[in-house]
């Protein structure tokens, strides 16, 4: 911002310790608030454990398993919970049909909810398509491009896309 005096600093989000990002772990006990590492903070001791977010039951991780038929916000243990029976499953956020990610291909002119197919997936048709991010006028790509003063939100080209305008 041309305005923006050199003294100004960020005060919109609490920064970790390093600096670099929204701060998520501190000691144990303490409460949301105090956190002041992120998980790949230089200065986060070894002790230190996630202090935001919902957490399983042995209070370690957040859960990512839970009882099949559950939906994810059920979830309640995490991978190495000692208190997860046998018969839990991975429920937080949806699988690709081949289950090693999120799916983001589906068919054309399917809503990006019935996305099924990761992009590497073995499943996936030729005719499957990107249904889950915007796309630019063209369609092959995410839009970077747009008019002088509008925001990020309005990009409507792609770096080759033929109906971007030149600079």
């Amino acid at each position: 911002c041309p305005t923006k005096p050199d003294a100004a600093v960020g005060i919109a989000g609490k920064k970790c310790e390093c600096g670099t990002s929204r701060p998520s772990f501190g000691l144990p006990g303490e409460d949301s608030s105090m956190a002041r590492w992120c998980a790949c903070c230089p200065a986060k001791p070894d002790v230190a454990v996630s202090i935001t977010g919902r957490k399983c039951e042995c209070g370690k991780a957040r859960p990512h398993f839970g009882l099949p038929g559950e939906g994810s916000s059920m979830a309640r243990w995490c991978a190495s919970c000692p208190t997860k029976p046998d018969a839990a499953v991975g429920i937080a956020g949806k699988k690709c049909e081949c289950g090693t990610s999120r799916p983001s291909f589906g068919l054309p002119g399917e809503d990006s909810s019935m996305a099924r197919w990761c992009a590497c997936c073995p499943a996936k048709p030729d005719v499957a398509v990107s249904i889950t991010g915007r796309k630019c006028e063209c369609g092959k790509a995410r839009p970077h491009f747009g008019l002088p003063g509008e925001g990020s939100s309005m990009a409507r080209w792609c770096a080759s896309c033929p109906t971007k305008p030149d600079a």
